[in-house]
């Protein structure tokens, strides 16, 4: 189940954003709201609730089982790979809304930035876009790289469940496989800032006008 947040007026691009572990779609609407992108359609996906190793197996909503977020960490690969699907399947469904490739931005907050990124090793073609908030790569190599991507990665240096360290691992491997990456650190815990929205608008505006006009130019 997704919450969708319409544009106001025809939508030229489409982003996509996967929250947290433990959280839900919803909990990202003031986000989508606070970065104000009015010709930007936002689809905000709830992960399954399964049993999580981390949650001393509880149920929760979650991407992935994991046990522990470390560099080395054991993966549930099969969780992973499913939503890894999952997204392309919501990237596939924006194109039948005639949303182009070019024009769909992925991206998450921690597990859900985690499948993003995992996602990325599969692309064939370039998005708008990558954004990873406070996450990490789930499975750096020896996983082969996909096409190189634009990505937004951004982390608090007093983060206490992503460590910061294993961001940076994360960033030296997206940028030493070809990736383009505009990497930022705040001042602050697992959570988002003013600051960090403020930069990653002007990021996605940045992104998002040349964009415009070449739909103008194709219309």
């Amino acid at each position: 189940m997704s919450l969708v947040i319409p544009s106001r007026g025809p939508a030229r691009a489409s982003i996509i954003l996967l929250h947290g572990l433990g959280a839900d779609g919803r909990d990202l609407a003031p986000l989508a709201h606070a970065l104000d992108l009015p010709e930007c359609r936002w689809i905000l996906p709830d992960a399954p609730i399964r049993p999580v190793r981390l949650n001393a197996l509880r149920p929760t909503r979650a991407w992935f089982d994991l046990a522990a977020v470390a560099s080395g960490m054991e993966m549930d690969r099969r969780g992973l790979d499913m939503s890894c699907r999952s997204l392309e399947a919501w990237i596939q469904a924006e194109e039948k809304q005639g949303i182009g490739r070019q024009n769909i931005l992925a991206g998450g907050f921690s597990q859900g930035g985690a499948v993003v990124l995992a996602w990325s090793r599969t692309a064939r073609e370039r998005l708008l876009g990558l954004v990873g908030l406070s996450t990490f790569h789930p499975a750096p190599p020896p996983d082969p790289p996909g096409v190189s991507q634009s990505i937004f990665l951004a982390h608090g240096s007093e983060d206490p469940i992503v460590p910061l360290s294993l961001a940076v691992e994360t960033r030296e491997w997206l940028v030493a496989t070809g990736h383009e990456v505009r990497w930022q650190v705040y001042p602050m815990a697992h959570e988002v800032s003013p600051e960090e929205m403020a930069d990653l608008r002007g990021w996605l505006v940045s992104r998002l006008e040349p964009r415009y006009g070449e739909h103008e130019q194709s219309s």
